[in-house]
């Protein structure tokens, strides 16, 4: 009780500048984690597809609960060498971000260290802020022992309904971090998680008392339809050009002739003989459109 990490306010703020520290609250939580060849074969629902963890330890540093950007950024390495993937094709980061001033700052760092060291192999991961970063710690406080559990959950949930989910009680990023040179933003909003086609991928990081580290990195489950598709006939469009070009006559009989329309509205049949002088068979009295 008497340790300076614990909020005098009523609500915990991560990364704001007027963060306080932690709020205490309290959380159960259980995932089933199968194999996923398994979890497919028995026709289970897949919320998201763990592809690397990364652990380490923080060794002997200044005190049992202070942070170490160093021993936070090792864990993130392992984890995306783990996952075979570049660390800036994640769209979305859950940190642990507890609130406290030293420790956001630490995280923070690691963050920078691993997502701003090197240029990506993959030519077009975008250079800008587009990583969205969040603490679930904002909304539920620090659950202790479930917390890790809680963030993988937020996570898991936003890869299964492809939405970003907000942080709240952020006012303004600390100036501390400087947040706006690196390619992170504090999501405070829900926003639709828009992709270029590349599968959603997401970072979980828990850093445990004393200097223990964990980070996963999660995929969004990619089903790959294998019943029977059902076949039916459907409508096509027509576009036709505000101007109609000379050989319309002929494009309009083969039309017919190859489409077999049907316009039973003989006000747009009379239209366009009178107006676009489209000449139509004699026989024709409406397209079997």
């Amino acid at each position: 009780s008497k340790t300076p990490a614990f909020t005098k306010g009523e609500n915990p703020r991560p990364f704001d500048e007027d963060s306080g520290g932690v709020m205490i609250g309290e959380g159960l939580g259980m995932v089933v984690l199968k194999r996923l060849e398994d979890a497919e074969r028995d026709g289970d629902r897949i919320y998201a597809v763990v592809k690397g963890i990364g652990t380490s330890s923080d060794g002997k540093f200044k005190s049992i609960y202070a942070p170490r950007s160093g021993g936070q950024a090792k864990a993130l390495r392992r984890a995306y060498e783990d996952a075979n993937v570049e660390p800036l094709c994640i769209g979305m980061l859950e940190a642990h971000g507890t609130g406290t001033a030293a420790g956001d700052v630490a995280e923070f760092e690691g963050l920078k260290e691993v997502f701003t060291e090197k240029k990506p192999e993959k030519f077009g991961y975008p250079d800008y802020q587009h990583i969205a970063l969040g603490s679930i710690k904002s909304q539920i406080g620090h659950t202790k022992a479930a917390a890790g559990i809680a963030g993988l959950i937020k996570t898991a949930l936003a890869l299964h309904h492809k939405i970003l989910p907000p942080s709240i009680n952020i006012d303004r990023p600390s100036k501390k971090l400087g947040i706006e040179n690196t390619p992170f933003y504090l999501n405070t909003e829900p926003r639709p998680w828009i992709t270029d086609g590349e599968p959603r991928r997401a970072g979980v990081s828990a850093f445990g008392f004393g200097g223990t580290n964990f980070h996963y990195v999660l995929e969004e489950f990619q089903d790959v339809h294998s019943g029977p598709f059902r076949m039916q006939k459907t409508s096509r469009p027509c576009f036709c050009p505000e101007q109609h070009p000379k050989n319309w006559t002929k494009s309009a009989t083969i039309f017919w002739q190859n489409w077999g329309l049907k316009v039973q509205n003989n006000v747009i049949f009379n239209y366009l003989k009178v107006h676009w002088k489209i000449r139509f068979p004699k026989n024709m009295h409406g397209w079997d459109l």
